[in-house]
């Protein structure tokens, strides 16, 4: 289901998928190929998740023939 989404997985499951892929959570989210797993910094953690969010938040949306507002 969660491949499918249909689901989205709790937290727990999340590092639970994490462990058995041998990765850390965020890394989960992230559709870049980083050099390491670990980001720089911590600003760069944050803007890497918003931005990895948004790109799946904005395919959910297209599917639904709608886009994010402009000011968010």
């Amino acid at each position: 289901m969660i491949e499918s989404e249909k689901k989205f997985p709790s937290p727990e499951m999340l590092e639970r998928i994490a462990g058995a892929l041998e990765v850390d959570a965020p890394s989960l989210f992230s559709t870049k190929n980083y050099p390491s797993t670990q980001p720089e910094t911590l600003a760069d953690f944050k803007e890497n998740i918003i931005n990895d969010m948004r790109q799946v938040l904005e395919y959910r949306l297209g599917k639904l023939n709608l886009k994010i507002p402009q000011d968010t």
